[in-house]
């Protein structure tokens, strides 16, 4: 515990794009409020550091984190508030980042200020401590077409939770990469299906998730598992079929109440997903709208923010809509590394006609180009 205390400071500037993802080093004493606060949030003995009973501490909520992993910690602030010759007062504040098996996210804020006795081997002492779920910028969302017999079958016994859906799901949805080639699924004409559209990252009750198919918004069935939440649209449609392409748009509201607000993080088509084939080919021959032709570009189309691809939920954005445009074939994950890089390398090369890594203004508003984002 004796250590130069004022180590934890940086003054490091700013930089563009990170060559990998580094953690802070934490203090051992920093590393022991972070545990505590975990264990606090899990509803679970805490033995890591000692909250002050005369303190002011608001971490309790009534989900515990049960299977979810801390799949990064982001530290956005440790500072050295206060010092003397017996112990020191730090102010640390960040955000820890969720993420379980059924890569369901949630990214939580939090802020504590904590003592440490310089000369004693006594755990950290946590005065005052602070901890809420950070409502998503662009939330995940991943569609499945799943034929409606299959939820006919499984009347009886069909999923309680929300990884139950998804394996449901992933067991039973049509092979969208598949194509034609796929048991004659294109020359069936319309069937009947149930399109479950999941929502990866948890949300807040004060926001809205809608849909529209073809630019016409449908009254989805919903389902909210601790924010977690699954809309199921139904409906005949034929696949595979770049004639007669149909495409279901997902819209979210921060704030239910603030319909300005509404942004478009997510398109789902019946054509195939490979998007130098089917989808481009659907687009240029299809009878209905195309993606943009009637939608208002979006503040990061516009450029009136810059993403950082630092931050987890930006990185996400972006490694999002590489693998939109088949560029990234990894796991979307938040962490901006060398495979991220390589596939907007491939992706300004092949559209820009010059290659970068960096994600410019110039860049931003092309990738995102016609999206609404």
């Amino acid at each position: 515990m004796a250590q130069d205390w004022k180590r934890t400071l940086t003054n490091e500037g700013p930089v563009l794009v990170a060559p990998e993802r580094t953690p802070m080093e934490l203090p051992d004493h920093a590393e022991l409020a972070v545990a505590a606060l975990l264990q606090k949030m899990r509803h679970q003995t805490v033995t890591t550091a000692v909250f002050d009973a005369g303190g002011n501490h608001d971490v309790q909520e009534f989900f515990s984190y049960q299977g979810f992993n801390v799949s990064n910690v982001d530290i956005a602030k440790q500072i050295l508030a206060k010092e003397n010759s017996r112990a020191a007062i730090f102010n640390l504040g960040g955000f820890l980042h969720f993420r379980d098996e059924a890569a369901r996210g949630t990214t939580v804020g939090f802020e504590m200020h904590y003592k440490v006795f310089k000369n004693s081997h006594e755990l950290p002492i946590i005065l005052k401590s602070y901890a809420s779920n950070v409502t998503p910028t662009y939330p995940l969302v991943a569609a499945f077409y799943i034929p409606a017999e299959t939820f006919r079958r499984n009347a009886s016994a069909l999923p309680n939770s929300f990884p139950a859906y998804l394996r449901f799901a992933q067991q039973n949805a049509i092979d969208m990469s598949m194509g034609d080639g796929q048991g004659g699924i294109a020359g069936r004409g319309k069937q009947s299906l149930i399109i479950l559209i999941f929502c990866l990252d948890r949300l807040p009750p004060e926001t809205l998730l809608d849909v529209t198919v073809d630019d016409y918004r449908v009254t989805p069935v919903s389902m909210d598992f601790n924010g977690w939440r699954i809309l199921a649209v139904g409906g005949k449609g034929r696949l595979f079929t770049p004639s007669e392409p149909f495409f279901i748009d997902v819209h979210y509201y921060r704030r239910a109440t603030a319909f300005f607000s509404r942004q478009h993080i997510a398109r789902f088509s019946s054509l195939r997903e490979d998007l130098q084939g089917g989808w481009k080919k659907g687009i240029q021959q299809g009878k209905r709208s195309t993606e943009g032709s009637m939608r208002a570009r979006g503040p990061v189309e516009k450029g009136l923010f810059l993403l950082d691809v630092r931050r987890y939920d930006d990185a996400v954005l972006v490694q999002t809509r590489l693998q939109e445009l088949g560029y990234y074939n990894m796991k979307v994950d938040g962490d901006f590394g060398k495979g991220s890089r390589a596939a907007l390398k491939s992706w300004s090369r092949d559209r820009l006609g010059r290659e970068s890594v960096v994600l410019t203004p110039e860049i931003q508003k092309e990738l995102f180009k016609g999206t609404g984002r």
